[in-house]
Order: structure tokens, then C-alpha cells, then sequence
């Protein structure tokens, strides 16, 4: 029966596409003029480029003030408060490295007085945050072996002294707080998966410039745009006028000096960032690690500890058919075993899913999945002994479309079938056994009734 029902809702999204589709495709869509030719796909390399980034901010403020009532002072209060915090980010990437690093720190102090009549109060708090992070990736040579090794630790401290005095009564209350965080992991690997994202993009262009009647680009000049436009998160990082700067790299090496764009032109290309291609990639990867991370929370030295091992083996197939479809073929196998202070767990979980994109016109775009989970965790404490386990299949289907500057559309179906088995001894003995079959599926609509400028 839920599976009946899952394909009436299939069948009904897929009439509604079919009526969306056929005049949006014949109003809007350009297309490519070669979809089933993927060769630059397959030549494309990452470009060597990189950014960094380095900020101090610092915040000073104050605030005070005496109430009267009549000519005596009933009440008077001041406060102080200052803040200091600094940002530092590195990227580099490359076809034999990528690299990342960063560093937040923040710190905030706030000292309070006020008095009055027979009471009077006095305090500060003072709280600081800490993170640390980064991973890095070596190919090794030109072949398809890898290392990388990723690490961060993120570590928070705060205090609060309060002091009241009511008369001749003083009350002091102290409260601290700190937490540290830190977790390494070290792999290696067999392939490579690259993001093309910017080659579909770039070819998506030169088709755009053979729309305006001008000659298509070479597949040479494709890559190289698409080298420029996979770094635009280094302009949007490091420019205050992102847009100005990244355009002109993209645009000026192609441009004819003697046929210059005019500004329709210029924003006709540019909103090809504005069609949904999806996140695509090319290739095959294979990965092992090894993980270690340590938890610990409390106030002081006295630390609620929680540490957690494990290894975790991944697989990945990334093939575009077409520049217009793309098969994913993902699976994963994790172990891990955790311990506290009161109990310690074991936690295995593994999947598998199959996933097709299609990008079926300029804007429109449809996603389908099928995938199996599966876990398995078993705790055990001084009165506990739990065993779980959990099984899921899950079909899911979602569609968006975006006809031009007018309507915004997303639809979205997805079906599950879930089995769940428990075994609990708590002082006794309890099995519990659980079947479910779930779906959901939603409509989103957004249509701009005007928009104009004066």
C-alpha cells in the first residue's frame, strides 16, 4: 500500500513537470549545442590559485546614569564593555595539493556597578572562543594516490563573578565554564574526484555568446574560463567590489577590442551563476582514515570527558553522461567506539545511494535518489546494555524550476521504508521491534507579481 501510494505521488509530480516543462523549454531554454560531447569535461585540471584573509575587529562601549528622586541620589549605575576578535583564513588549491587553515578568536569582557539605597552589586563576566582548524591533501606524483590528514581543536572559557551586598549582607556567586574540543583524522586514498561545476558553467557561456550571435569560444578558451570562474570565492573573499574584478578576468581575455559588449550583453552572460546546474563532478575516489577526537566539558579542572575512535572507508563514482545528465554512485562503511565517564559504545554505520541529475533546461533542474542506511550501536554502562539497529530505503525525487524573473517553483517527493530493532537490559530484559513506512512530498511556489524601477 505505501508503495502504491508513493507512485501516485510520483505519477501525479510527473504530470505536473510534463505541463511546467514543455512551454518553459520552448520560451527560455538555450540549451547546448553538443550536450553529448563531455571531452572537456574529462580534459578539465584545476587551476593553481589561492587567497588569504586577516581581520582584527575591536569594540569599546560604556553606559551609565544617576536617578533622583527630588534632590537625593537613589540609584546609580555605570557599565563597561570591550571585545576583541580576529579571523585569519589560507586556501590553496592546486591539481597536486589543496590546503586549508584557519583561525577565529574572539573575546568579550563586561564589568557592571550599581547602587542604592542599602544595596549595592558589582560584577564582571568575561567569555573567550577559540577555533583552530584546517586539513590538507597531497596527490602523490602524477598518479592517483593520495594523502590527507585533517585536524581542528575548539576551546571556549567563560567566568562570571557576581558580588550583592543588602545592608551589612554580602553574597559572592562564581560561575565557570570551559570546554575543549579536538579531533584528527589522517586518510589516504586511490583517485580523484574534481569539481566541473565551472567547466558546465563556462561552456554554458560560449553558449550564451553564440545566442547573441557571436562566435562560440574554443574548447581551450571553455577551460580557461572555467580555471577563472572556479576561484571566484578568493574575489568574493578578498575584493570589496567582488563582482567588478571577477567579471573582467572572466570576460577580457575573450573579448574582441573592436566588438566590446554592450551592458545588456554583459549581464545576459553574467547570469549564467544564476542557473541551478547543481554541484557536479568528475571521476572515481576511494578513501581510508583513521580518527581520533576528544570532548571534554566541565567547570575548572573537574572535566566531563568523552573520547572517540574509529576508522571509515568511502567511495565515491561521479559520471556525466551528458553535460545535461549526471550518474552518482556513493557508499560509505564507518566504525567508531566512544567512551565516558559512565559508559562506553560501539557504533557502526554503513550506506549505500544511487543518484541522477538532470538539468533539464536553463533553470530547470530534477534530482532523484535511491539509497540504503544502516547502523548498528551497542552501549553498555553499570545498569545498561542497549542494542540497536536500523535499516532504511529511501526513494526521493525533487524538482526546481525558475522561469526567468517571474515564477519560482519546487516540488519534492520522497518515500521511506524504515525497520528499527531494540534490545534494552535494564534491570530486566525488553526486546522492541519497529516498521514504518513514511512519505512526505511538498509544493513550493513563489510568483513576482511586479518589479519595476523608477
Amino acid at each position: 500500500m505505501p508503495f502504491v501510494k508513493i507512485a501516485q505521488i510520483l505519477a501525479s509530480t510527473f504530470l505536473i513537470l510534463v505541463v511546467l516543462i514543455q512551454p518553459a523549454l520552448a520560451q527560455t531554454s538555450i540549451g547546448f549545442e553538443n550536450p553529448e560531447d563531455t571531452t572537456n569535461i574529462l580534459e578539465y585540471r584545476l587551476p593553481d590559485w589561492g587567497y588569504r584573509t586577516w581581520d582584527l575587529g575591536f569594540d569599546l562601549s560604556g553606559n551609565g546614569g544617576d536617578a533622583y528622586r527630588g534632590d537625593i541620589n537613589s540609584t546609580a549605575y555605570n557599565r563597561f564593555r570591550t571585545g576583541l576578535n580576529s579571523r585569519f583564513n589560507l586556501y590553496r588549491e592546486s591539481e597536486s595539493r589543496t590546503y586549508k587553515l584557519f583561525v577565529d578568536g574572539t573575546g568579550n569582557y563586561d564589568k557592571a556597578h550599581q547602587s542604592g539605597y542599602s544595596q549595592e552589586s558589582s560584577g564582571h563576566q568575561l567569555n573567550g572562543r577559540f577555533l583552530l582548524g584546517g586539513n590538507w591533501t597531497r596527490f602523490l606524483g602524477d598518479g592517483p594516490f593520495s594523502l590527507r590528514a585533517v585536524g581542528n581543536t575548539f576551546q571556549t572559557y567563560s567566568e562570571s563573578i557576581q558580588e550583592k551586598r543588602i545592608d551589612q549582607t554580602i553574597e559572592e556567586i562564581r560561575q565557570f565554564q570551559r570546554t575543549n574540543n579536538y579531533y584528527a583524522s589522517l586518510g589516504a586514498g586511490v583517485g580523484r574526484i574534481r569539481d566541473v561545476t565551472p567547466l558546465i558553467r563556462a561552456q554554458r557561456l560560449s553558449e550564451r555568446l553564440t545566442a547573441l550571435g557571436r562566435e562560440q569560444l574554443a574548447p581551450g578558451q571553455v577551460r580557461e574560463i572555467a580555471r577563472v570562474l572556479a576561484t571566484e570565492q578568493g574575489y568574493r573573499a578578498v575584493f570589496d567590489r567582488p563582482d567588478r574584478s571577477f567579471w573582467r578576468d572572466v570576460l577580457e581575455p575573450m573579448l574582441d577590442p573592436d566588438q566590446p559588449l554592450s551592458p545588456y550583453e554583459v549581464f545576459y552572460l553574467r547570469d549564467i551563476m544564476e542557473e541551478d546546474v547543481g554541484p557536479r563532478g568528475e571521476g572515481f575516489e576511494i578513501r581510508a582514515s583513521v580518527f581520533y577526537s576528544d570532548h571534554r566539558q566541565g567547570v575548572t579542572s573537574e572535566y566531563n570527558r568523552s573520547i572517540a575512535r574509529g576508522s571509515a572507508l568511502d567511495l565515491r563514482w561521479v559520471r556525466n553522461l551528458t553535460f545535461d545528465h549526471q550518474l552518482t554512485l556513493s557508499a560509505d562503511a564507518d566504525y567508531s567506539r566512544a567512551s565516558r565517564s559512565v559508559s562506553s559504545s560501539d557504533y557502526v554505520t554503513g550506506g549505500i545511494d544511487f543518484a541522477h541529475l538532470w538539468t533539464i533546461a536553463d533553470r530547470y533542474r530534477w534530482d532523484t535518489s535511491l539509497g540504503l542506511n544502516g547502523a548498528y550501536e551497542e552501549l553498555a554502562s553499570d545498569d545498561e546494555r542497549r542494542i540497536q539497529r536500523n535499516l532504511e530505503t529511501a526513494l526521493q525525487s525533487v524538482f526546481t524550476i525558475f522561469i526567468e524573473n517571474n515564477l519560482s517553483l519546487n516540488l519534492r517527493v520522497r518515500g521511506s521504508n524504515s525497520q528499527e530493532y531494540s534490545d534494552y537490559v535494564y534491570l530486566g530484559y525488553n526486546e522492541r521491534y519497529y516498521r514504518r513506512w513514511n512519505w512526505s512530498y511538498g509544493i513550493g511556489l513563489e510568483y513576482f507579481l511586479d518589479r519595476f524601477l523608477y
